[in-house]
């Protein structure tokens, strides 16, 4: 599972570049002084590379959608659903499970996080309602650079959370900034970062936390924070 999530084998870089150049439409060096052509992370649904934006020399982190993509996860979904039919059908005992209901809801999700806007939309929503950006942030989006297979945002220097070298002291101290975050946007925001596995959060030299990849974010009604509180309480 840790190698879907940012150990990969990488697309080669000739047939990212036609996906890059598709969601720019135009020519590469006319957004980037600098591209460097081997990812910094390859990951199951797309890679990342670090560049320079030739408008102001910022440095930034470009994902990008691997090739032919949706065609194919469009394809694995319709034949789930295929069988989840059948299975609904003919066996009785899985009935009271839905499974029709169930492919058709994780479809609904992956599809939507194969569209990288949303994940753009996430990654601002969460910065403008974080009350903690000097414990726990997201990288900035560079607005005119996201499509719906490519982002480009404020590069990160970091280490894996699971890889960061830090005292005790240190530990804890991300330990308990991460958790506040986590139960601030759960029980507070109402949206929450839905895959924060330690492939997705960065230990900065700052001391920070960065979370990355907001396409799988989730959202809570009044009613059931709530609830979750007291069942916490």
């Amino acid at each position: 599972m840790q190698k879907l999530q940012d150990a990969v084998q990488p697309v080669p870089f000739a047939q990212m570049l036609e996906v890059i150049l598709e969601e720019l439409e135009c020519d590469l060096t006319d957004i980037f002084s600098e591209f460097n052509e081997t990812p910094i992370a390859s990951a199951s649904l797309a890679q990342v590379y670090f560049a320079r934006l030739k408008s102001n020399g910022r440095e930034v982190a470009v994902k990008v959608q691997r090739p032919d993509l949706q065609k194919t996860v469009e394809a694995d979904l319709d034949l789930i659903a295929f069988f989840a039919a059948r299975f609904h059908h003919y066996i009785a005992r899985l009935r009271p499970f839905n499974l029709p209901a169930i492919v058709e809801e994780i479809r609904v999700g992956l599809l939507q996080e194969l569209d990288f806007r949303h994940e753009a939309r996430n990654q601002r929503f969460f910065n403008a309602q974080n009350p903690t950006p000097d414990k726990v942030f997201a990288p900035e989006i560079i607005g005119e650079f996201a499509t719906r297979r490519m982002l480009v945002m404020e590069r990160i220097t970091g280490r894996r959370v699971d890889q960061a070298q830090l005292t005790p002291e240190q530990g804890k101290a991300m330990a308990q900034a991460g958790a506040t975050s986590l139960l601030h946007q759960i029980m507070i925001a109402g949206f929450f970062h839905a895959d924060p596995h330690s492939g997705n959060v960065l230990v900065t030299a700052d001391g920070r936390l960065c979370l990355l990849d907001w396409g799988l974010a989730g959202h809570l009604t009044r009613r059931l924070r709530y609830t979750l509180a007291d069942l916490f309480i």
